[in-house]
């Protein structure tokens, strides 16, 4: 997929590591966008890499910001009684994993944003 295809031209992707409390402040808490939880384990002889393993929205159907998605979750309790494939992850992983958000703009539709939640997500090799 070319970035001409994707419904936003370009995204502006910024990070804090996973249940890191004093970076909370850093994820916006008045914008929508796309997100995506990533593991990275920092070594010393390999270059830096990182595996996506889960890319989602805030704001796919309401204005709700990447703030609040992502405080839904560090609440461990609904994380594994709503989602527990993502508890699995996030208990396996918490240690050596980021969250990266993207906000977008106010113009982008709801349904834009859906797309835009697929696209990368076909791009990546599992």
């Amino acid at each position: 997929m070319t970035a001409s295809t994707y419904i936003v031209p370009s995204l502006v992707w910024s990070y804090v590591s996973y249940g890191n409390p004093a970076q909370l402040e850093l994820v916006p808490a008045d914008k929508r966008g796309i997100y995506a939880f990533t593991i990275s384990h920092p070594h010393n002889v390999l270059p830096p890499r990182a595996y996506v393993l889960y890319i989602g929205i805030a704001g796919r159907d309401s204005d709700r910001p990447l703030r609040d998605r992502y405080k839904d979750y560090l609440n461990a309790k609904k994380v594994c009684k709503e989602r527990p494939h993502i508890a699995n992850i996030l208990g396996n992983w918490h240690s050596v994993m980021q969250f990266f958000f993207a906000p977008i703009d106010d113009q982008v539709s709801p349904n834009d944003l859906k797309t835009l939640e697929k696209q990368p997500s076909g791009s990546l090799q599992p």
